[in-house]
């Protein structure tokens, strides 16, 4: 078994966190702390398309994991918050990103996609009409948006309002 991984975990958590923090401050490390920060990477390494890991966000926690135990980085970011959210992306019809297999390939990553959203004349009813605002979001703009419930609804506190 790995030394790492035959170690107790509290002690490894307690050599890294200290290895970081001497690092920020300037301080002699064993070695140079590795923070592991990669996107759909742990997919790729896997053999998983980025389409499935944005779809299904417990194989990319698989996908993770496996990354995890044969790098061991001293810290990481959890990348599932960047990359698992294409069910609810396609749930609101989302028009700013395309993602893989819905406007770009299954393997290439999200890209955002520059438009005029509002025109010069819409920024002062955006900006001075709440009650209409969701008419000038890209979610809103969509006939299947499930943000067109929201078009009619009164808004709390702003101008024009009970």
């Amino acid at each position: 078994m790995d030394k790492c991984f035959s170690q107790n975990p509290q002690e490894l958590f307690a050599a890294r966190k200290q290895r970081i923090l001497d690092s920020v401050a300037l301080k002699e490390t064993d070695r140079v702390p590795f923070s592991l920060f990669a996107h759909f990477w742990p997919a790729r390494y896997r053999g998983v398309t980025y389409e499935q890991a944005m779809h299904d966000i417990d194989l990319m926690n698989d996908c993770t994991a496996e990354v995890i135990r044969l790098l061991q980085p001293d810290n990481y970011f959890a990348n599932q918050v960047l990359t698992g959210f294409g069910k609810q992306l396609a749930a609101l019809d989302y028009k700013q990103l395309e993602w893989p297999g819905h406007g770009t390939d299954e393997n290439a990553t999200f890209q955002y996609v520059d438009k005029e959203y509002m025109s010069a004349g819409e920024y002062d009813d955006y900006l001075f009409d709440c009650q209409r605002r969701c008419k000038f979001s890209p979610l809103g703009r969509s006939k299947s948006s499930p943000l067109n419930v929201l078009r009619n609804t009164v808004v709390a506190g702003c101008p024009g309002s009970p």
